[in-house]
């Protein structure tokens, strides 16, 4: 329980997407639900191939949100490249390969963050291909292979991309 909600939002877990992002009340969340304490920052999500040992960072994102009355952390979109710190990016590798290495996690993955300057905060690890997913597959190599040697214990050669490329969801109030 938080003693004061208007410090901490609540989200569903398992949930994808922003939709599912509110403000805490007080007491105990309800079960499937969890707080986060509310922080300043940027959005960014760190893509990252994982092979149980270790992370290969090879993206950085820009995201933001598409806020409505009922849904004010409703994903809006992204794009490559997201400006990032180059402190920051070191120091969420270390945390991703320590993450990666306690839980063996495998595979194509990102980190969602909050950055304020050199500041950071994790806000969750997406043990999946993450919203950027349509952005970041324009490499020479696709994804999907990537993904699969990382499965199998086998990061690939890193590579970036040569080309910004970004991504916007439009919502409507009514069907179209």
């Amino acid at each position: 329980s938080v003693a004061d909600p208007e410090d901490w939002l609540a989200k569903r877990a398992g949930a994808s997407g922003g939709t599912h992002i509110g403000p805490a009340s007080s007491g105990s969340p309800e079960d499937g639900t969890y707080y986060q304490r509310r922080v300043v920052g940027e959005p960014r999500s760190f893509a990252f191939l994982a092979d149980g040992r270790c992370a290969q960072v090879f993206a950085v994102t820009a995201q933001w949100t598409s806020a409505s009355a009922r849904t004010p952390y409703r994903f809006g979109g992204a794009l490559y490249p997201g400006a990032c710190p180059p402190a920051v990016i070191r120091e969420a590798k270390r945390g991703l390969d320590a993450i990666v290495a306690e839980t063996g996690l495998r595979g194509l993955a990102s980190a969602d963050c909050l950055i304020d300057g050199e500041n950071w905060w994790l806000l969750e690890i997406n043990p999946r291909p993450g919203a950027t997913l349509d952005v970041l597959d324009r490499r020479t190599r696709p994804l999907l292979l990537d993904h699969i040697e990382a499965c199998l214990g086998r990061l690939p050669p890193s590579e970036s991309m040569a080309h910004a490329a970004g991504t916007t969801i439009v919502h409507t109030s009514r069907p179209l």
